[in-house]
């Protein structure tokens, strides 16, 4: 009797210390304003800290019995499955990773995880303790530089086969060159031309790639569009699109910063291209309306559903398997930054038009 007695106080104590530490956590979590998770040795959830739904939007429950990775951005996964398996593996019992989380609402939050491996007092493994944080988005010009960045590599290798093309060009007159000196100056004059076309890409690569403070002037919307291409037009090339260009030459001048113009530019056109997954077509029209300044770039994508349409511009949020949301949301914020307006139509099956409205003169 003494045995079931002593054996029912111990449970007693068990269940009110496992009390004591949830709401511990709790506190811990709204303290520190971040979410805390605990799973078992093989990944199950069966602890989520309360604030869970003021981050992500849904209710403990739906995390209890599942595994983090069930949450988390298809291209995070594996990085968060290998870090996982090697805190089990090595002898540190933390490990730290940057990554995205789908809230309720299918947007994908970037967050901070600090993931910790508990241990009994015989140094054996319990299970896991995460401590989740939101990452802050509030530095625009760090975004915008970040993005820069992430479009130069996106971009290298259509850039590598517009370089490509008149180094075998430039290689191969060399050779005749060395068959046939009756032409010399003629094929001179050719190599010439193709190595102007390469200095012509690697400058216009390297003025977008580097930084530079708001600049603002009139620029004919024309000439920007046309320089974009240059970078775009080896990414188009490979997936067999063609851009379709609507308009003629009379300028259209805006008041803008022409750098951080060809940002949203290349974004979007290089979305559009990206949206197709069959050979096609996307229309470009350049053209003014009161006002305004108009760029229309119309894709023959797939389209995008109508419940989404509004959440076009929003951070993180994407349509693309691998995308990350922050092109078209810094895109957004350049426009609005210009005193203009994007507007996004779309159907299903048939395409995606952006059209970005600028103001023709200066707007205080």
């Amino acid at each position: 009797m003494d045995t079931i007695y002593s054996n029912h106080i111990d449970r007693k104590n068990d269940d009110r210390n496992i009390h004591v530490f949830s709401e511990t956590l709790h506190i811990l979590s709204r303290t520190f304003n971040s979410m805390i998770i605990r799973s078992s040795i093989d990944g199950i959830i069966h602890f989520v800290s309360s604030n869970i739904k003021k981050f992500l939007g849904y209710d403990a429950d739906d995390f209890v019995g599942r595994k983090l990775s069930d949450f988390l951005h298809e291209k995070d996964k594996s990085k968060f499955l290998n870090s996982f398996c090697l805190l089990s593996q090595d002898d540190n019992d933390d490990s730290s990773l940057t990554l995205r989380v789908k809230k309720r609402d299918g947007l994908f939050l970037w967050m901070d995880l600090k993931m910790k491996m508990l241990k009994d007092l015989h140094q054996r493994p319990v299970e896991y303790i995460y401590i989740i944080q939101e990452i802050p988005v509030d530095n625009d010009e760090n975004l915008l530089e970040n993005d820069k960045l992430s479009l130069i590599g996106q971009l290298a290798a259509g850039i590598a086969h517009e370089i490509r093309n008149p180094l075998t060009s430039i290689k191969g007159f060399i050779q005749l060159m060395k068959s046939d000196d009756k032409k010399r100056d003629e094929y001179l004059e050719i190599m010439e031309n193709e190595i102007d076309r390469i200095d012509s890409i690697s400058n216009e690569l390297m003025i977008f790639a580097k930084p530079n403070h708001s600049k603002y002037k009139y620029h004919n919307l024309k000439d920007i569009f046309k320089t974009c291409v240059t970078l775009l037009e080896g990414l188009a090339f490979q997936k067999q699109i063609k851009m379709v260009l609507d308009y003629d030459d009379e300028p259209v001048c805006v008041y803008c910063d022409e750098q951080k113009i060809k940002q949203v530019i290349i974004n979007i056109v290089k979305n559009a291209i990206e949206a197709m997954d069959e050979p096609g077509k996307i229309y470009i029209q350049i053209g003014k309306n009161g006002d305004k300044g108009i760029l229309s770039i119309r894709d023959e994508g797939c389209g995008i559903p109508p419940d989404l349409i509004d959440k076009i511009g929003q951070p993180f949020f994407t349509t693309k398997q691998n995308g990350n949301g922050l092109g078209l949301m810094m895109c957004y914020k350049i426009i609005e930054e210009h005193k203009g307006k994007i507007d996004v139509q779309s159907e299903l099956g048939v395409g995606t038009t952006f059209r970005i409205f600028l103001p023709l003169d200066h707007v205080e």
